[in-house]
């Protein structure tokens, strides 16, 4: 079944998120669902000009806008020579200081990692059930959120000790999409709603987040959605997005129940005097999401030092853990021990070997925890065979690369290079 929306201009008070950061809109939406408010929010000046003409003139409006990454600046004066009248401003220089500006007196919250989205989402329905306000947590925000945490607050996340040491209140400490699905059938329990969203994990529908529906968000694993969908026990679904149709269809199957589900592809208007009868997709805001990937980059043997280096890279959002067995020639051998690759960070695995091959074989397990249940491989073989060069051992030596600050995690990262392959040690100083 296909769910095609009809917008109409109407009087009540609308808030408008003018922000292109997605925590600023996700905290902006959460708090005209909060109030019953509408919400909105805009991605262009075309866009802006769009939704204007959906409200009317003598309307309450309230623009929620970023002062360092708004769509538009100073978006009032832009409504006012359209010749609004009752605006309301609020601004804020990121989501730390509008989250304290919106919801900084609540009674109780549930405390968020801002790092991905999924889980901010799949708590909205528990957190207007609770009557609570969320509260992003991250090592610059830790002190106001320490401040108004109690343990009523409902802390959500795969936090480093250092940033939630000292927050009171449940935990619940899975990675993203666990906890999403987790906080999707706790929803399910609590709001006891006979409807469930099905949408995409990297972004977010606005509207979904007022309805109180459990919401079941997907990254790239059917059958763990599909398995929390039956447990839910919920058969009636709104899917958000044509793309999500045959996904949906594919939970459905998996789950082994006969579901209803609804999909919410599009809004039609039908009184806007020019634009009657047009079709916008659904509104939906981007967000980063989780992935968990590892690549094998080279394998590449030094006579000189009688070593096989292999390199990997994790070009996935997540920290992962691997694992390789390999063979080369007649000689088969394995990992001393788990390794581990940061997002984005590259890896060279030294094995001390007599000999070369022409090609290596490996079987590499990884993911974000043991048991590792995902495998490197190509297509259908649970192995990969990579050609073997010959490298030149040079002399042993570090280059600094480019030095950044995580604030959001309270990291200092210094990216690190060895020239050469054999091991190198290095003294780091806090001085």
């Amino acid at each position: 079944m296909l769910l095609l929306l009809t917008l109409q201009t109407v009087s009540a008070t609308t808030v408008m998120g003018n922000s292109k950061e997605w925590q600023d809109l996700y905290l902006s939406a959460m708090y005209a669902h909060t109030n019953g408010y509408d919400f909105v929010f805009i991605e262009s000046l075309g866009d802006a000009d769009i939704q204007s003409q959906l409200l009317e003139k003598d309307e309450p409006i309230i623009i929620i806008e970023s002062s360092k990454k708004p769509v538009i600046k100073n978006y009032e004066s832009f409504l006012s020579v359209g010749g609004f009248t009752n605006l309301t401003v609020i601004t804020a220089e990121d989501y730390r200081d509008l989250q304290l500006k919106l919801f900084g007196d609540a009674d109780s919250y549930f405390i968020l990692d801002p790092t991905f989205g999924m889980e901010a989402v799949a708590a909205a329905p528990l957190i207007l059930k609770r009557s609570a306000a969320p509260l992003f947590l991250d090592a610059q925000s830790k002190e106001d959120v320490k401040a108004r945490a109690s343990d009523d607050s409902f802390v959500i996340g795969h936090f480093p000790l250092r940033i939630v040491a000292g927050i009171p209140g449940e935990r619940l400490a899975g990675y993203p999409t666990d906890n999403a699905l987790d906080l999707a059938l706790l929803a399910t329990r609590e709001t006891k709603s006979s409807w469930g969203v099905i949408a995409r994990a990297d972004r977010f529908d606005p509207a979904s987040l007022a309805g109180k529906k459990p919401i079941f968000l997907i990254v790239d694993d059917t059958s763990a959605v599909a398995e929390k969908v039956k447990e839910s026990g919920i058969t009636r679904f709104e899917v958000i997005g044509a793309d999500m149709a045959d996904i949906a269809k594919s939970i459905e199957a998996e789950s082994g129940k006969d579901l209803h589900l609804l999909l919410k592809y599009g809004q039609t208007i039908t009184n806007l005097p020019g634009l009657e009868g047009k079709i916008l997709t659904v509104r939906q805001v981007s967000v980063p999401y989780p992935t968990v990937g590892l690549e094998l980059k080279e394998a590449v043997f030094y006579p000189e030092t009688s070593s096989l280096v292999v390199t990997f890279r994790n070009p996935g959002t997540l920290e992962t853990k691997f694992f390789s067995n390999l063979e080369l020639g007649e000689l088969v051998f394995s990992d001393e021990h788990i390794h581990t690759a940061l997002p984005g960070e590259t890896v060279a695995i030294p094995y001390h070997v007599a000999e070369s091959a022409e090609t290596v074989t490996l079987t590499t397990r990884f993911g974000l925890e043991q048991p590792l249940n995902r495998v490197l491989r190509k297509k259908d073989s649970p192995t990969l065979s990579v050609p073997v060069s010959t490298g030149q051992a040079t002399n042993t030596s570090i280059e600094v690369g480019r030095v950044t600050y995580d604030g959001a995690k309270g990291e200092l990262r210094i990216a690190l290079s060895g020239q050469g392959v054999v091991d190198a040690e290095l003294l780091v100083s806090d001085d």
